[in-house]
């Protein structure tokens, strides 16, 4: 079995940008996993820089087809 645990910082590069798209390609690029652990998934948190309060867990999961988001 392959662990991926990542803490994403809400998706936030060192650019300043949040771009779940860019940690859904760095995932990808890592190869295949069974167990993806992310941390820093936020929800609804408008006030942290770059982010517009998304929804990050149901983007993160429609992003990643074939794994049960839990």
């Amino acid at each position: 079995m392959k662990l991926l645990s990542w803490n994403i910082q809400w998706g936030r590069g060192m650019d300043g940008r949040v771009d779940l798209g860019r940690i859904l390609t760095t995932i990808r690029q890592i190869g295949d996993f069974d167990v993806l652990c992310l941390q820093e998934v936020a929800i609804n948190y408008p006030d942290l820089p770059g982010s517009q309060g998304e929804n990050q867990f149901l983007e993160l999961s429609a992003g990643l087809p074939g794994y049960s988001a839990i």
